[in-house]
Parts: structure tokens; C-alpha cells; sequence
């Protein structure tokens, strides 16, 4: 049963977003039509050894990190019923280097919550064979590098199944855990001028016992998302900019201690 919170937040976050929502669906698709074009001038170039390509794919990277940190610029603007206009989204690039510095904590995060996975999984398989599978998997021909599992999971001597499956297990969970802890740091960098470390800190200490209603919320937008793309994809030009505008009404409900 849907949490009566969740249903609050996103009936109103439905109703922000019917009344906004030309102006949100436009803020998106430029964000989204951007980074599409940049993906395939980086899919014609061809491969990363380029040094050129390996420049113009790091720069595009940070232009769209400054574009998605104006958006949550917009968003927050937007729902706290505050004016806003298209050149917001280019407003924040003065933070760019705090949210690269914490996506970098935030990816070590994430690796250390697999470790404890990992390492059930290693007693339980030839290592050899796992880290080949891995290597096998890396396609640095790609633009950008991709893992492409394929037949080489097959290749893995398992000794111990059950042992290896609850490695896998844990590993998934810990992440799930961590990603719901620490998701709001962007938010904290664009609506506090947090730093990279104090953004991380104060998601987790935002999401305090409340990882059965954020579970649920991510859950549902999850559905909501499905949903958008059973509708032949063209749906999620519509469910993508309401989750977006969602996560935020989530944030500033947390913050206002309402949930």
C-alpha cells in the first residue's frame, strides 16, 4: 500500500507539474537534445584513442553535468513557486567542479558498499575466471567505454552457487542502500552551495530514517517511468520531467521535515 506521504508529495508534485508542464517538458527535451547530439558526434567520431575525441567526450561531459546542475536549479525554483526562465539552466556551471568532486566520493561511496559483495563472491568462484569475463567484457573501442556482457558470464567457474548468488545479493542491496542515502548531494550543491564532501554528508543525514518511504518513492517512479516507455517510448518525454520534478518536491518536503 502506497505511504499517504508518498501519495502527498506526488499528487502535488502532479499538480506543480500540470500546471507547469510545457515549461518543464521544454527545460528537458534541451537538455536531452544536447545530449543527444553530443552522444552521436562522439558515436561518428569513433574511437576513444583519439586524443581529440577524448577531450570533446571529457568537455561534453562537463557541459551536461552544468546543464542537469541548472535544471535542478529550475526545478527547485520552480516548486518553491519562485520565477523562472530558460537561461537558468546555463546559470550554474560556476559548480561543476563541486559535483565532479563529489560524484567521484559518491562513485568510491557506491564501491566501497560493493566490497563486502565482492568478496563473498570471490570465495565462491575461480578468480581468474571472473576478472577475465570482466576484461573480456571492456569495449574501449566505444565512445564512451562500455561493459558488453555477454557469453563471458557463462565462462565464470562457480565452486559454490548459493554462496555466490548472496554475494551478488548483498552487493546489489548495499548499493541500493548507499544510492538512497546520499542521492540529494547535487540538490544540497545547487540549493545550499554545499561542498562536494558536506553535500554527500547532508543527504545522508536528510535520508535518516526514511529508507522505507524513499525506497517506495523510487519504486513507484520506477512504474510511473515503465509505464512512459510501453507507450512506444514517446511516454517518457512526459513521466521523465514529472520524476525529475517529483525527486525535487521530495527533496524540499525532507528538508522542510513534512515526511
Amino acid at each position: 500500500m502506497i505511504n499517504d506521504r508518498i501519495k502527498n508529495v506526488l499528487s502535488s508534485s502532479y499538480k506543480i507539474y500540470i500546471e507547469q508542464i510545457t515549461h518543464v517538458i521544454s527545460l528537458y527535451l534541451l537538455v536531452a537534445v544536447i545530449g543527444g547530439i553530443c552522444s552521436y558526434i562522439l558515436e561518428k567520431s569513433g574511437s576513444m584513442s583519439s586524443i581529440q575525441n577524448l577531450i570533446f567526450y571529457i568537455s561534453s561531459e562537463l557541459f551536461l553535468v552544468g546543464l542537469s546542475l541548472g535544471l535542478v536549479k529550475v526545478l527547485i525554483l520552480i516548486v518553491k513557486n519562485q520565477p523562472t526562465n530558460m537561461g537558468m539552466l546555463f546559470s550554474s556551471f560556476d559548480l561543476i567542479l563541486k559535483s565532479f568532486n563529489a560524484s567521484i566520493l559518491f562513485s568510491l561511496a557506491i564501491f566501497l558498499m560493493i566490497l563486502p559483495g565482492l568478496i563473498i563472491v570471490l570465495m565462491a568462484c575461480n578468480i581468474d575466471s571472473l576478472f577475465m569475463a570482466i576484461i573480456s567484457s571492456i569495449d574501449l573501442t566505444a565512445s564512451p567505454p562500455s561493459l558488453n556482457f555477454g557469453n563471458d558470464l557463462s565462462n565464470i567457474e562457480i565452486y559454490n552457487k548459493p554462496l555466490f548468488i548472496l554475494g551478488i545479493a548483498v552487493a546489489i542491496i548495499n548499493v541500493i542502500w548507499c544510492a538512497i542515502r546520499l542521492q540529494f548531494y547535487q540538490y544540497f550543491i545547487v540549493d545550499e552551495q554545499h561542498s562536494a564532501f558536506k553535500s554527500l554528508k547532508s543527504s545522508y543525514v536528510l535520508t535518516d530514517n526514511h529508507i522505507d518511504i524513499l525506497l517506495q518513492f523510487a519504486i513507484l517512479i520506477l512504474g510511473i517511468n515503465f509505464l512512459g516507455l510501453l507507450c512506444f517510448g514517446i511516454g517518457l518525454i512526459i513521466t521523465i520531467p514529472f520524476s525529475l520534478l517529483a525527486m525535487t518536491k521530495l527533496y524540499l518536503s525532507l528538508k522542510e521535515g513534512v515526511l
